[in-house]
């Protein structure tokens, strides 16, 4: 079913701002689309890609760009850094795995609330920058992967907050370790001819593996 809403919108002389058009309470200035209807394209394009979002909404790829940007300036709190006590801090990589980018999350709250390219301390400590010293005062807990670069920046910024490594870096560890172990006691039992021992432990790798795998991690 199509529907077809036609409104003239009506032109206001402004004495200190000139002509402009009336602002409508279901539209942005200027947008040319709905609330409603930039609603929709922003929740498609959080779970498909642009390409797809275009065509079945029939708008230019580029459009689906500029409705996201005016969707999430519209949205997103002013102050996204307001309020933190624990977050998590990954790195993301793209251009398969030439580019990556730092991802810090509130985990209180299940979101993200800082970007920015790159994945060494200096770039965790411009966070800590936008963060300022009073708030970094009050983080309690913070997630990272065991690298020295973010251990330095979270202990250097926020000395009070607990280190927490995460578990799939725990997990894989504990699976190197145990593989490490594995192929000692193979070469062991190899050695003294036990080759039946050697191949039944050699078998129990790909069980020990889907035990130590981690669950999918959420941003």
């Amino acid at each position: 079913m199509q529907l077809w809403l036609r409104y003239q919108l009506r032109r206001v002389d402004c004495r200190e701002c000139g002509v402009l058009a009336e602002l409508v309470p279901w539209a942005e200035h200027g947008a040319g689309f709905t609330h409603d209807f930039e609603q929709t394209t922003a929740y498609l394009a959080q779970r498909t890609d642009q390409t797809s979002v275009s065509t079945l909404l029939r708008i230019a790829w580029a459009t689906v760009g500029r409705i996201v940007m005016r969707v999430v300036d519209r949205l997103l709190p002013e102050d996204r850094l307001e309020g933190l006590t624990i977050i998590g801090v990954d790195e993301l990589s793209y251009r398969r795995h030439h580019e990556y980018v730092t991802v810090v999350v509130d985990h209180l709250k299940a979101r993200i609330v800082w970007v920015r390219p790159g994945k060494n301390a200096d770039t965790l400590k411009e966070f800590f920058a936008d963060l300022g010293p009073e708030r970094a005062g009050k983080l309690e807990a913070v997630t990272i992967d065991m690298s020295g670069a973010y251990i330095q920046a979270v202990t250097e910024a926020s000395p009070q907050a607990q280190i927490i490594f995460d578990r799939f870096h725990v997990q894989r560890l504990a699976h190197d370790a145990l593989d490490q172990v594995r192929r000692e006691q193979v070469r062991d039992l190899r050695e003294r001819d036990d080759t039946d021992g050697a191949r039944a432990l050699k078998k129990t790798a790909s069980r020990s593996r889907r035990t130590l795998e981690p669950h999918p991690r959420r941003v």
